[in-house]
């Protein structure tokens, strides 16, 4: 049976036994010496009670504070490394992504790595790229969906999605939607961010990513990397259709 993860302690990393080093000789030491100073020379002066009481009382605030400060550096400090880590991830992840997306001979091959590439980039649910349909007054047409249940999702998050999608691709710009409670209607609850598809002559489409259990918001981080991953994507899709074009020439030819 698998061991529960244990929560590291405070030697258990190299930053916070340096952090740990630093008070305990920048602020434990000089404070046992100062206690020393008291107890033996300043204590034995002083012949009124209170005023011995308020010394010690001294003492122990300047511990305590020392000691807070200590843990309030400790916890901003890791909460920095924590998000180095993930944006190290994110980019890391994109410069894969943007190797397999030159590499697409399809248009099929670049929205498949664009939708799994969202879902492992923001750690979501399900994700789906839409293109714009033909002529003024068509709808976006969902082209391919990546995720756990992502077509079951999508079809039962149609409606708001598409009007997600269809605000991204004529304004030009990400949106964001939730998170929102599940209803009477069977629709989960969930968090959207959708990011616009860039072409030579306008949005050529969006790319949809969603979060169901928990329905967590995306951050302004998260939804910056799907920015990039989706002009990354929209460079494959149109080398894609050149390529598409190009074989269908030689084809009839």
């Amino acid at each position: 049976m698998e061991r529960p993860a244990r929560k590291p302690s405070i030697f258990s990393e190299k930053l916070d036994r340096t952090a740990l080093t630093a008070y305990f000789l920048g602020a434990v030491v000089p404070l046992v010496a100062l206690a020393f100073v008291v107890e033996r020379y300043a204590l034995p002066t002083l012949e009124d009670a209170r005023a011995s009481y308020g010394l010690l009382a001294l003492v122990a605030s300047i511990a305590v504070l020392s000691l807070g400060s200590f843990l309030v550096l400790r916890l901003h400090a890791r909460r920095s490394l924590l998000r180095m880590d993930r944006d190290n991830r994110r980019l890391s992840g994109l410069l894969d992504v943007s190797s397999r997306l030159a590499s697409a001979q399809h248009l099929n091959d670049a929205t498949r790595t664009a939708a799994k590439s969202a879902v492992r980039l923001a750690e979501a649910r399900a994700a789906c790229v839409v293109l714009r349909g033909e002529g003024e007054e068509a709808k976006p047409v969902l082209v391919e969906a990546a995720g756990t249940h992502a077509a079951k999702l999508f079809r039962s998050l149609d409606a708001p999605i598409m009007a997600l999608a269809e605000l991204v691709i004529s304004e030009g710009r990400p949106a964001l939607r939730g998170p929102s409670p599940d209803t009477a209607g069977g629709v989960p609850g969930f968090a959207a961010a959708v990011v616009p598809l860039p072409g030579d002559t306008g949005v050529v489409g969006a790319l949809v990513v969603v979060r169901t259990d928990p329905p967590t918001a995306f951050d302004p981080d998260e939804v910056g990397a799907l920015s990039t991953l989706a002009a990354l994507s929209s460079v494959a899709v149109r080398n894609a259709d050149l390529r598409d074009a190009q074989r269908n020439f030689f084809s009839h030819v």
